[in-house]
């Protein structure tokens, strides 16, 4: 289905203003080095996959989709009445069939349920032999609309998807193969979007997504053009769909490509540029548009066989070309040791890194015998292994030969190691950090002294990436050579009150309503534009004491599953959320974060408002009349029990406060820019900075972390621990004792510390009345910035019996 190739401009705009705009950041980016170009067309053996695609078989397959003749499920013989989503039983015999059909060719099949089992997506996999993890997607969507054959929209994508897995199977491959057949799609993409958020989710590494949507329409005698229609601003789609049109030219198929920079969409490769992913849709001719689109004309006799034969074949040598990882030649597998050259002990964790005469590379991991074993393609090998504290051995010219084992050993020498030391300070003051600096992929970590900011630790020969962080201060990494004693200062810039997520998608762009209100509240506050900064994660919203998020108008992909997660873990860790969007619910549905964190009950979609008037957090602010730069389509909130209202409409709640133990959110399930005058929305961030806590933030630092002292009977004795307020606020603080013990005092018991001051606390220990034995209890630390105890400090006194010493006169004989 083709939707934006049949609306009015108006309708056009309407159905797809939440679509616009660059996608985020890729979960990868396809790398462009691994697809045969131009020079390496025509392939012998690519020629003769595509001299495999008949008419005969191309028509059959449509045909038996289409419901013409009878299809091969479930051990009978079933004819396809419509393929329609919600048919019931015809969509799952159809589902059934391609599964089926799949498995038969020796594939992994995938049933993958997004509604209910009787219209799962269907996914064919062929695993990648030595790159697994890389995956290519071709595919196209199965359903149909209620009534229609349904044999160009879109059978035709599925039969050139049913071509390549029985032509494909026959081979082996490096990487991993998937023959995707999706369901929902004239119900706006809703197969392909669950899939590929879930893919999104996992963190999977799919490379590139051919989607074929309506290709067997063409007008007899007509010009045989095609469209591959990509997105600009995911230059790599470009590249995909310029591919596509050199197979076409290089293995001479009577199709004429026309190359179409189209962001909108309108079919299943919309969702994989939504979640970052290299896609492009290649379809027939939108100038000779199919007249019985959505018809009972849809047949397969009104296709052009000999186009939609040429198309099949062109959509095949595409998909083998941009995955770069066909094997020919064969597979040979490497086996061997790794040990310590000085005590012959295996090492485990050795990272064998394998590099082809081609310049790919594979990597293996040893076992905690030391063992390793790669199957690599047959070629000649460079090999590294690489262990932490060991220096590195590379062995040259290792022949990997077919079906053969090749035994290779590696006995390493210990390295040799080096000081590392030097300062973390803040880049403006120069004032000495107390920060963590973690040398990744070691089990080497260290602690800055908070009163001057001073490290060292001790590495092995090496190159390392060490990550440097601090409360409220933006991280650091940086790549250090390590082959001799050296110093490594670090200078850490100050992180803003208010990181500003600006997910809007500039449709329009509203970002103004929130830097204007921040200026006037003279906050401090940083941009993050997932537009061109992707999604942040939670190492980049981590330290500020505030994050303000703000979707606009945009209607899809407002928060991704990994947004949520990232946000979660960020308030678990003592975050503090600002929310506006209206249609972060009307994407997402009510899940486990809407729930978790803004206790957020149940909502009713696009009720819209005109007035509001604060409450509890908001209390006394209003009533504001809204001025929507956009649709309103604001949403109705039923709270849970633990939320709390924070703005009222005249029938409806369309925003929550939620406190939790550790962090706080405020919802809006509108617009703040609609709050049009700039002292209202002032009121509201001020009001909510005030509910967060401010951006002033004292951290607490005690030194040691425990207090232990023997003390004789009948005396008394004391101790000391160091307070340093190594936070940006002033701290004021109380201690008390979890019980009243008549041994134990302190002074002073409260006080203030301004930022980076510290003072000594002088703990008391009576004996004097007390027998011989163990007594504990427990010190605790409160800080009136936080509403909980932040330090809990372990007091033991062991009384012990009292030495006496006996003076006795020197007698000396003469």
């Amino acid at each position: 289905m083709r939707p934006y190739r049949m609306l009015t401009i108006v309708l056009f705009v309407f159905l797809f203003a939440g679509l616009a705009g660059s996608a985020r950041a890729a979960v990868s980016i396809w790398d462009m080095g691994e697809v045969t170009g131009p020079s390496g067309l025509p392939d012998p053996l690519v020629q003769y996959m595509l001299d495999q695609v008949t008419t005969g078989q191309v028509m059959q397959y449509d045909r038996s989709l289409a419901g013409e003749i009878p299809v091969w499920v479930d051990g009978d013989w079933y004819t396809i009445a419509t393929r329609y989503t919600y048919a019931g039983e015809s969509i799952q015999k159809t589902t059934s069939y391609v599964g089926q059909h799949m498995q038969g060719l020796g594939l992994d099949v995938e049933y993958h349920i997004w509604d209910d089992d009787t219209n799962p997506n269907v996914i064919g996999e062929i695993t990648g032999l030595y790159e697994p993890q890389d995956i290519f997607i071709i595919g196209g969507h199965l359903d149909d609309v209620p009534g229609v054959p349904g044999a160009d929209d879109n059978a035709s994508g599925s039969v050139a998807t049913l071509v390549a897995a029985d032509i494909l199977s026959q081979y082996n491959w490096g990487c991993t193969l998937r023959f995707a057949f999706w369901t929902g799609e004239e119900q706006w993409l809703l197969g392909s979007t669950a899939y590929a958020e879930r893919a999104y989710q996992n963190g999977e590494n799919i490379l590139g997504y051919l989607n074929l949507d309506m290709i067997g329409w063409n007008t007899p005698t007509s010009s045989p053009d095609i469209d591959l229609i990509y997105n600009a601003s995911m230059p790599p789609t470009q590249v995909l769909a310029q591919l596509f049109a050199d197979v076409v030219d290089g293995y001479q198929l009577d199709l004429i490509p026309q190359l179409i920079d189209d962001p909108w969409g309108g079919s299943d490769h919309l969702p994989f540029w939504d979640f970052g992913y290299t896609s492009i849709l290649a379809i027939e001719d939108n100038s000779d548009f199919n007249p019985y689109y959505h018809e009972a004309g849809d047949s397969p006799d009104h296709l052009d066989q000999a186009y939609f034969t040429d198309f099949v074949k062109a959509s095949l040598g595409t998909f083998v070309h941009m995955t770069g990882c066909l094997i020919p030649r064969g597979l040979g597998t490497i086996s061997g040791e790794v040990t310590s050259a000085e005590s012959g002990s295996p090492i485990e964790d050795t990272d064998l890194l394998f590099q082809s005469s081609l310049g790919k590379s594979f990597s293996t991991l040893t076992g905690p015998q030391g063992v390793y074993s790669q199957t690599l393609v047959v070629d000649t090998y460079t090999v590294t292994a690489s262990a932490y504290g060991y220096l590195s051995q590379v062995v040259s010219g290792v022949q990997i030969i077919t079906d053969t084992v090749t035994h290779q050993d590696f006995s390493l020498q210990t390295a040799p190691s080096y000081t590392v030391s030097g300062t973390v300070s803040e880049i403006d003051r120069g004032s000495p950090l107390f920060a963590r600096l973690i040398f990744n992929g070691t089990p080497v970590s260290t602690w800055t002294d908070p009163a001057t900011g001073s490290y060292q630790v001790e590495l092995p020969q090496g190159v390392y990436t060490v990550t440097v962080q601090s409360d409220f201060y933006r991280y650091q990494e940086r790549l250090l050579t390590i082959d001799q004693p050296q110093t490594q200062d670090f200078s850490l810039q100050r992180l803003g009150c208010i990181l500003l997520v600006d997910d809007d998608q500039d449709i329009p762009d509203v970002r103004s309503g929130y830097t204007e209100t921040l200026d006037l509240l003279q906050v401090s506050y940083d941009i993050w534009d997932t537009e061109t900064d992707g999604s942040p994660v939670s190492q980049d919203l981590s330290g500020y004491p505030a994050v303000v998020w703000f979707t606009g108008a945009a209607r899809s992909t407002t928060l991704y599953t990994g947004d949520e997660a990232s946000l979660a873990s960020y308030l678990d860790d003592g975050g503090n959320l600002f929310l506006s969007s209206q249609d972060y619910l009307f994407d997402k549905g009510l899940d486990s974060f809407g729930s978790s964190y803004f206790h957020i009950d149940d909502y009713v979609s696009d009720v819209g408002q005109l007035d509001v008037v604060g409450l509890n957090v908001f209390d006394g602010l209003g009533p504001y009349h809204l001025f929507f730069p956009f649709t309103d389509l604001s949403d109705m909130l039923i709270p849970a029990a633990e939320a709390q209202i924070a703005f009222a409409g005249k029938t409806t709640v369309p925003a929550l406060s939620y406190s939790g133990e550790s962090f706080k959110t405020v919802f809006l399930a509108l617009p703040f820019e609609a709050i049009g005058q700039a002292a209202d929305r002032t009121a509201i961030l001020s009001r909510t900075l005030e509910f967060f806590g401010g951006c002033e933030h004292p951290q607490i630092l005690v030194d040691p972390l425990n207090i232990e002292l023997q003390v004789e009977s009948g005396q008394t004795s004391s101790a000391g621990f160091l307070m340093r307020n190594v936070g940006s606020g002033l701290l004021t603080f109380t201690i008390t004792s979890t019980q009243a013990v008549p041994w134990l005092s302190f002074t002073p018991p409260s006080g203030s510390l301004l930022p980076s001051s510290s003072q000594l606390i002088t703990v008391v220990f009576d004996a004097s009345q007390l027998s011989l034995g163990v007594y504990t209890t427990t010190l605790e630390i409160n800080s009136s910035s936080q509403d909980q105890v932040v330090v809990v400090l372990p007091v033991t006194l062991t009384v012990t019996a009292p030495v006496y010493v006996i003076n006795l006169p020197l007698m000396i004989k003469e």
